[in-house]
């Protein structure tokens, strides 16, 4: 992951952070993700893609006695740094990561893993700097959605067939779950990025071959806050996964 295109947007992503202007986040993907961590107190983490901060304010209030963050964005990391001053931050790739082993009790990663094509090397470089035991919980895009085909138009996410099952009428497809392939798309109308899609087969290949242990999938749903505030959002993930969360041990 490049974070050229985050240094670009920094500021806009922050606000929209800090505003909670992002349903997708306000209301399914940080709900999950803050349910389904360990307790903290005392534990050293590790922040993986951690943006302009917010994240690692979250875990260290959670009672983490020190959290480091790292970021492929020199913007975000200037963001983070001033806002939060009480936490350590790096400008570092997750590719790069590298540190002496038992350096940290917990690892954490906020949709960022999509950003690579392979996880071997990442889970193995993570896995190495986590003391024997300790977690890593990260959550990235879930394929069943991000397979579909998009029009960001109309906000059109499609599976659809049509084909004579005996005739030579050539199939009618709309949507790729099963093909791995980059995709370049833009985030908050402005915010240039490329991601990974890779069916759930490959990303679990990945983690089976990892030295983790894989010990929970989440497929989180919306919170019911979304169905007064955001119904047609409430409604649609009800139904279609968005993300898809893995708890992994060292």
């Amino acid at each position: 992951m490049s974070g050229d295109s985050y240094d670009a947007g920094a500021k806009l992503w922050a606000q929209r952070m800090r505003d909670r202007d992002k349903p997708s986040h306000d209301f399914l993907e940080k709900p999950a993700m803050f349910a389904a961590l360990p307790n903290l107190t005392g534990k050293r983490v590790l922040c993986i893609g951690c943006g302009s901060g917010e994240e690692c304010q979250e875990l260290k209030g959670r009672g983490a006695m020190a959290v480091h963050g790292i970021d492929s964005s020199a913007g975000l990391i200037e963001i983070a740094r001033s806002s939060f001053p009480d936490i350590t931050f790096e400008v570092r790739t997750m590719e790069s990561i590298e540190y002496p082993s038992n350096s940290f009790d917990f690892a954490y990663s906020s949709l960022v893993l999509h950003y690579a094509q392979s996880w071997t090397d990442i889970l193995r470089r993570i896995h190495a700097s986590l003391t024997p035991g300790s977690e890593f919980l990260f959550s990235t895009h879930h394929p069943i959605r991000w397979g579909m085909e998009k029009s960001r138009v109309a906000d059109h996410f499609t599976y659809q067939l049509s084909y004579e099952m005996w005739g030579s009428t050539d199939a009618i497809i709309h949507g790729d779950y099963l093909t791995e392939r980059s995709v370049s798309d833009t985030i908050l109308n402005e915010i240039p990025i490329t991601y990974w899609h890779r069916p759930l087969g490959a990303l679990l290949r990945d983690i089976i071959q990892s030295p983790f242990s894989l010990i929970d999938i989440i497929e989180p749903l919306p919170t019911d806050e979304a169905k007064t505030k955001k119904k047609n959002f409430w409604m649609v993930h009800q139904k279609i996964p968005q993300f898809i969360i893995f708890r992994l041990k060292a």
